[in-house]
């Protein structure tokens, strides 16, 4: 057995930006991405194809780059939407449930050896704002955060050995994560150096 498989297609990314002013930058971003597809290396006979296929990726951006306090200051906030076309995940085949128990594949496909396979299993959506603060207090003290809202989410029921509905959380994906970090740097003659710092970092994801 040698399977084989041949994609082939364009992904598009364009940009909009306008300088409202010199400290106010406004931009707009349509971006496609991917993962090509693949091969499984399966044992037996595996409930998913031995072969995925590539997901696609479209997002749509808008977004905003200030300056603040003459200078000593930044902003930057973005809002995205993304859907996601096939998209790939991992997930332990269902064939290894022994034939005949509940959730089990019909024969062939059942009373195989446990493996993990990437399979496409549908829609999904992803949308989110995220944020991100710097800002010089003094000369030797700065401090900066970041964080990400995020709604991701399965568009439709995907059943492996359980079904999962639509409007599930993807995997790995937290409603919120954000950081926040102070350093201060004062000048110094140690060493052959001329300047040292010590740095506070804070940061936190939410549950997945």
């Amino acid at each position: 057995l040698n399977p084989s498989s041949d994609e082939s297609d364009t992904v598009y990314k364009f940009g909009l930006s306008y300088q409202l002013s010199d400290d106010v930058l406004l931009y707009g971003l349509y971006s496609e991405g991917f993962r090509p597809g693949g091969t499984n290396r399966g044992r037996g006979v595996p409930f998913f194809p031995r072969q995925y296929a590539s997901d696609l990726l479209e997002n749509y951006e808008i977004g905003a780059k200030m300056s603040l306090l003459g200078g000593k200051a930044r902003l930057n906030l973005t809002y995205f939407d993304m859907s996601w076309d096939d998209y790939q995940i991992e997930v332990v085949d269902p064939s290894n449930r022994a034939c005949g128990t509940e959730a089990a594949p019909e024969p062939p496909a059942c009373g195989q050896p446990w493996q993990k396979v990437v399979a496409n299993v549908g829609q999904a959506s992803s949308k989110g704002l995220e944020a991100q603060f710097d800002m010089m207090v003094t000369e030797r003290l700065s401090f900066g955060a970041n964080a990400t809202w995020l709604d991701a989410t399965i568009d439709e029921d995907v059943e492996v050995s359980i079904v999962v509905p639509a409007g599930s959380r993807l995997p790995l994906s937290p409603e919120f994560k954000g950081a926040f970090h102070a350093d201060y740097e004062w000048p110094v003659d140690w060493f052959g150096g001329n300047s040292a710092y010590v740095r506070l970092q804070w940061s936190y994801t939410g549950d997945m």
